[in-house]
């Protein structure tokens, strides 16, 4: 059984279009053709097979328009994203405090930070230990080695 090669809209465009050269060139000889029980005018498949091609058309035209704009799209964001950004930093300084006004313009006061309690200093004090003794195992421990020998073997 053979493989099918891959289908994209040039080679359907082509093979689409190779049907209706074919179709116009035996016009005359083969005016019906029996397909799936039914007979059918070979005008009417031309008809198909060109609506076929015109929408494979009017996709990639559409593919090429949608990745132009959004492309575009792209450029404007990164063009005006500091203007913006500074925009609401100049907003939150402006209107520091007063949430209601900074609401009005979709932005939300800053968060407040908590100072850690004792506790959580000390699980963060114990848990940095930890990471620090699993990283380095041998830290702090000499070796017995001597400079030029084996670990207890004396120098000759």
């Amino acid at each position: 059984m053979p493989t099918r090669g891959k289908n994209n809209q040039a080679t359907q465009t082509a093979a689409d279009q190779s049907l209706i050269d074919g179709f116009t060139k035996h016009a005359a000889t083969l005016i019906t053709l029996l397909v799936g029980g039914s007979t059918v005018k070979t005008s009417d498949l031309v008809t198909v097979l060109q609506a076929r091609i015109a929408a494979i058309k009017a996709a990639i035209a559409a593919k090429a328009a949608l990745m132009a704009a959004v492309a575009a799209m792209r450029a404007e964001m990164a063009n005006t994203a500091t203007l913006v950004s500074r925009a609401r930093q100049a907003l939150r300084v402006a209107f520091a405090g007063q949430a209601d006004q900074l609401g009005d313009f979709g932005l939300q006061p800053p968060k407040v930070r908590t100072p850690p309690t004792a506790e959580q200093k000390a699980q963060a004090a114990a848990k940095a230990l930890a990471t620090r003794k699993a990283n380095r195992p041998n830290e702090g421990k000499k070796s017995n080695a001597a400079p030029g020998g084996a670990a207890g073997t004396p120098k000759s």
